[in-house]
């Protein structure tokens, strides 16, 4: 699939948003994984290949809440706000051609199991509030019950079950469950690897390396006097089954990397710190404010954002030198993009900022390249195969910003004035 920008805005989803004839869709909410595109008009939900451009599925539904895409692109996880949760496939046909059941509303009380059949419907369930699922598991949750079903081919066979679920999340073979009493369990292959009780978490975010051999719990408590509350992060390792809380203060953003992990933390300025997994620090970049970490997808060049309530300062430093490549600022940014070639990144200022909303595209040295204001700019991605790294030409200066001093208007004048009678 050829790189390409998409974004959803104030005209629909549009893909290949810089080029000069961009395909525009109808679309409400969208999901892309690998090469599938899954979108929702408002009446219909459309699969769509972005490599072949073709349309693999197009089902009338209504009301659609959530939608996710496997890791293998096998299934589309739809669920509706009449509390349906339907599981297609997005690439086969099960009896009749799509044309032909796009009359059948799914969700409504006419469809059958024929309609469901037609549109690639392999499961459903009812009364779902939340779902979560990776290339292995479903998770749904009914209420405070979570079901785990286990997916083989096209069925799947419910394995266990979970009351008062306050929180999970699923990475390939990794399941995470966090219930109402504080008790955090993390389960591989239907195996139960830890248990341990939380008390008084208010949240949790939860991370999993790529193999799925490593996970990061960041946990956050409310404490007195603190706007962010209290954070602590722990390393669960699944060769040893022993787990470490992480000597590190007030993380605000961590992230796996090749052999190890990321971690910004600290108040502003922070730092960020590269770990290897016997959790020793192998690497420190320079303080600056920021609360996110992008790498590009070769790993060797990474961003340092400062989004939220923090300033809009961007600044990209060579992963192995900790040299600082070239630095920013947007303020009221809050979406940062690498290309696939890990050479270009765009930065976005989204709809919640209400103004100024648009799409500026800068290579790794800050050079500016492209730009494109929206009225409403909900989205932004930057999709395609990975391509080899493209090293480009050095600036004969660095473009590092500098924040200027602030000089009184009063001031200023009287320094004009000097300057005058001088000359």
């Amino acid at each position: 699939m050829k790189p390409q920008i998409v974004a959803q805005c104030e005209d629909g989803l549009i893909l290949d948003v810089f080029s000069s004839m961009p395909r525009v869709f109808s679309c409400l909410q969208y999901n892309i994984k690998n090469n599938i595109l899954c979108y929702y008009t408002g009446t219909h939900l459309i699969a769509y290949d972005l490599e072949k451009e073709v349309e693999l599925r197009n089902v009338a539904m209504e009301r659609v809440k959530k939608m996710e895409i496997d890791d293998n692109c096998r299934f589309i996880g739809v669920l509706l706000q009449s509390k349906v949760l339907n599981i297609m496939a997005p690439g086969t046909m099960c009896a009749r051609s799509v044309k032909e059941n796009n009359n059948t509303v799914l969700g409504s009380t006419e469809e059958n199991e024929d309609d469901k059949c037609a549109t690639g419907i392999v499961f459903t369930l009812s009364d779902i509030f939340d779902f979560k699922m990776s290339d292995q598991y479903l998770l749904a949750r009914s209420n405070k019950e979570l079901r785990i079903f286990k997916a083989v081919n096209s069925k799947f066979s419910c394995e266990e079950s979970h009351k008062n679920v306050k929180d999970f999340y699923v990475y390939g073979s990794v399941v995470v469950v966090l219930d109402e009493n504080g008790f955090f369990t993390i389960y591989k292959n239907q195996q139960k690897i830890f248990e341990l009780f939380l008390d008084k978490v208010d949240a949790i975010d939860v991370k999993s390396s790529a193999k799925g051999n490593f996970v990061l719990l960041c946990t956050i408590k409310t404490e007195v006097g603190s706007y962010f509350g209290a954070k602590e992060l722990t390393l669960f390792d699944f060769h040893s089954k022993r787990y470490h809380t992480l000597d590190v203060a007030s993380p605000n953003y961590f992230t796996f990397v090749k052999g190890g992990y990321a971690v910004c933390h600290s108040s502003q300025p922070s730092v960020v710190s590269i770990y290897d997994y016997s959790r020793k620090e192998i690497k420190r970049f320079p303080k600056g404010i920021r609360n996110r970490i992008y790498y590009n997808r070769h790993e060797n060049i990474v961003c340092f954002a400062g989004f939220d309530n923090l300033s809009g300062m961007i600044e990209i430093y060579d992963a192995q030198t900790c040299f600082l490549v070239s630095s920013l600022k947007m303020l009221g940014a809050s979406v940062v993009n690498w290309s696939p070639c890990g050479s270009y990144f765009l930065v976005a200022i989204t709809n919640a900022l209400k103004v100024d909303n648009k799409i500026v595209i800068y290579d790794y040295f800050g050079r500016k390249v492209n730009e494109k204001h929206f009225n409403n700019l909900v989205c932004a991605d930057w999709i395609g195969n990975t391509a080899g790294f493209q090293y480009l030409e050095k600036p004969a200066q660095l473009n590092i910003y500098k924040e200027e001093s602030y000089v009184p208007p009063s001031f200023s004048g009287k320094n004009r004035k000097g300057n005058n009678a001088r000359k």
